[in-house]
């Protein structure tokens, strides 16, 4: 229980805090639109796929717009999260080589901050129902043990990606790669439904998968997911927070004088 409490930083709490603070500020600082660019970057992609799948290419999925910003929201949680969280610990190699402080918190500040901007950009998921007319229903409690998932899947992978980063600077450009082609394997900008069924269980390896279309199956149908999505998530969520826990404590004592 220590170490699970010392691996998401519930003992420096103040830290934490103090770090996603000080993120937002920089994220914002000279900005004259401030948080509402959380809110145009993805409205400025969902319209131009909008555009062109709903125009040029046609394809035929009711509330096509809902629809990609359901699965957009999430996403530009999990790119920016771990784009920024990849380089946390290099950037800020002058604060731990000098301060006896907790590594892990600095990928997970960064994973903390992208989550605040996702929560309070809700909203627009929200606004954009009611305007489909997709009214609120008891599926909706659903998204909270869905996004808390997110969260922890989110954070495993940049906390993992992070250690390795400072071995292998390299990864830093590899990410930038993965995460593209990531979001194409991924039914963000199309229906699930269109994936041929012998290709299907394939796409069920993608950690992410369960979670971008049990938002899909929440938002658009207003039902609870299938169980198979649900153990999906868990199984990924386990496997992913086990491999970068054991990548912790394996790294913790020596990972400073790496950078």
């Amino acid at each position: 229980m220590k170490g699970l409490f010392e691996f998401y930083c519930l003992h420096r709490k103040f830290l934490l805090f103090n770090l996603v603070i000080r993120n937002l500020k920089i994220r914002y600082r000279k900005s004259v639109l401030g948080f509402f660019w959380t809110l145009l970057v993805p409205a400025a992609m969902a319209l131009v796929y909008y555009f062109v799948f709903s125009f040029v290419v046609r394809v035929n999925i009711d509330k096509y717009l809902l629809f990609v910003m359901v699965g957009l929201m999430p996403w530009m949680f999990i790119s920016m999260a771990i784009s920024t969280s990849t380089e946390s610990l290099v950037i800020n190699f002058n604060i731990l080589s000098k301060v006896p402080i907790a590594y892990q918190a600095f990928p997970l500040a960064e994973v903390v901050s992208g989550m605040i901007n996702f929560i309070l950009s809700f909203v627009v998921l929200v606004a954009l129902s009611l305007v489909y007319q997709n009214y609120p229903s008891w599926s909706w409690f659903g998204l909270l043990p869905i996004y808390f998932l997110l969260f922890l899947q989110t954070y495993s992978i940049a906390l993992m990606l992070a250690i390795a980063h400072v071995y292998l600077r390299d990864i830093k450009h590899l990410v930038g790669i993965f995460i593209q082609i990531w979001m194409y394997l991924t039914p963000i900008i199309y229906n699930a439904s269109l994936i041929p069924e012998r290709f299907r269980p394939y796409f069920m390896l993608n950690p992410i998968y369960g979670i971008i279309e049990s938002t899909h199956v929440i938002f658009m149908k207003g039902v609870w997911p299938p169980m198979s999505l649900w153990y999906q998530m868990l199984l990924w969520t386990l496997a992913l927070n086990t491999c970068a826990y054991l990548l912790h404590r394996n790294r913790r004592l020596r990972l400073v004088e790496g950078i």
